[in-house]
């Protein structure tokens, strides 16, 4: 996890991200970025600084450009971290995130469809209570 917090420290999620999100750069390297924010993702202290540096936009963008079912998997799994922190459901929702998250609900991939319906329930958490 250090290694994962100097990661983050040393600036590289802008560069992730232009990476996932870069239509002219190869599939495998799209795919091991939506990996690498998946994983970061796990950690609640890094979802601001993805948000802020566009990695959801980016996370859609891939799901909707390939037929990959690795890189929808890893998306599926990022829309689930983040997805499970009530203070990213409004940006996320603003930045478009509830249709692509719906669209891989219904995809043909067990895994894919267990992680989108996973974020789903994330974005059902209010976290209010009254």
């Amino acid at each position: 996890a250090s290694s994962l917090f100097k990661i983050v420290q040393s600036g590289a999620i802008p560069h992730i991200v232009s990476l996932v999100s870069g239509p002219d750069n190869k599939l495998e390297g799209r795919r091991y970025g939506a990996l690498a924010l998946a994983n970061m993702t796990a950690c609640e202290a890094f979802h601001p600084t993805i948000l802020n540096d566009e990695g959801p936009e980016a996370l859609f963008a891939l799901s909707n450009s390939y037929d990959d079912m690795e890189s929808r998997r890893f998306v599926g799994c990022a829309l689930a971290n983040l997805s499970s922190n009530t203070e990213n459901h409004e940006r996320i929702v603003e930045m478009g995130g509830l249709q692509p998250t719906i669209a891989l609900a219904y995809d043909r991939d067990q895994t894919v469809h267990k992680q989108a319906a996973a974020a789903l329930r994330g974005f059902s958490a209010t976290g209010n209570i009254n």
